[in-house]
C-alpha cells in the first residue's frame, strides 16, 4: 500500500509550459541530446529573455504525467520559467526521475531543498552578485555548477572579475559567458566583449568558457 506521502506526491500538480526533445543548446553540456521540461512562471524580468511565453500559461500536470511524456534514457533538463518557484512539485518530479541524469537551469529565485539530486546546476545571475546570489551559490556547491553570465554590450569586466574571484572558492564551479542573442542572431558587440572577457579572466579563473546559444544558430528549439 502506498503511504499518504506517496499519494500526496502523485496527486501534486505543477504548471508546465512545455516538454520537448532537442539538444542542449547552451552551457558546458552543449550538444547533448536531452528532454526538456519547462516550468511555467517566473519572477524575473530579464530584458533579453527568449522564453517570455513561459512566464504565464502552461498546463497543470502531475509528476506521473510528466514522466509518461519522457521516452528513452536521455538526460532531463528542468528549466523555465523558474523551476524553484514550484519547489514542492520540483521535489516530487525529482523523485520520479530518480536514476536519470537531471540538469537544472535556474535563476535562484528560491532556495533549493534538493540541490544534491541534480547532476549539474546552471545558475543564471545578474551582476554584480548580490548577497542572496552568494548564498545560493554556497547552497548549490554540493554539486557541480555553472554560473551563467549573459554578456550584453553594456557588461562591465569588473563585475565579471568579482564574480570569478568569488567562484574561485568552489572547486566544482565553472563560468559560462554567453553573449546575448537578439532573436536568432548573436549581438556582435556582446560577442566581442564575451571573447575578450573570457581571455582576460584566464589569469584569475581558468574554468571559464565563452559559449553562444548554439540551438539558435542551428534554428532548433
Amino acid at each position: 500500500m502506498p503511504t499518504s506521502i506517496n499519494k500526496k506526491t502523485c496527486a501534486l500538480k505543477g504548471k508546465i509550459s512545455e516538454i520537448f526533445f532537442s539538444i542542449q543548446g547552451e552551457g558546458i553540456y552543449c550538444g547533448i541530446p536531452c528532454w526538456f521540461v519547462r516550468f511555467s512562471g517566473c519572477d524575473k524580468n530579464c530584458p533579453y529573455c527568449d522564453t517570455l511565453y513561459a512566464k504565464t500559461g502552461g498546463s497543470f500536470m502531475t509528476s506521473e504525467n510528466v514522466l509518461r511524456r519522457i521516452k528513452g534514457n536521455a538526460p532531463v533538463v528542468i528549466t523555465g520559467g523558474e523551476p524553484s518557484l514550484q519547489g514542492e512539485f520540483l521535489s516530487a518530479l525529482l523523485t520520479k526521475l530518480k536514476g536519470r541524469k537531471v540538469f537544472l537551469e535556474t535563476s535562484g529565485s528560491m532556495q533549493l531543498s534538493d540541490a544534491g539530486a541534480f547532476e549539474h546546476i546552471s545558475f543564471h545571475a545578474e551582476l554584480p552578485l548580490s548577497s542572496d546570489d552568494r548564498k545560493f551559490i554556497r547552497d548549490i556547491s554540493v554539486r557541480a555548477f555553472t554560473l551563467k553570465i549573459v554578456v550584453t554590450s553594456a557588461a562591465k569586466f569588473k563585475d565579471i572579475l568579482s564574480a570569478a574571484r568569488y567562484l574561485g572558492k568552489f572547486v566544482n564551479s565553472s563560468i559560462v559567458l554567453q553573449p546575448v542573442s537578439i532573436g536568432k542572431k548573436i549581438d556582435k558587440a556582446a560577442l566581442g566583449k564575451a571573447v575578450l572577457f573570457a581571455g582576460r579572466l584566464q589569469s584569475v579563473y581558468k574554468k571559464v568558457r565563452m559559449l553562444p546559444q548554439i540551438h539558435k544558430l542551428l534554428d532548433l528549439k
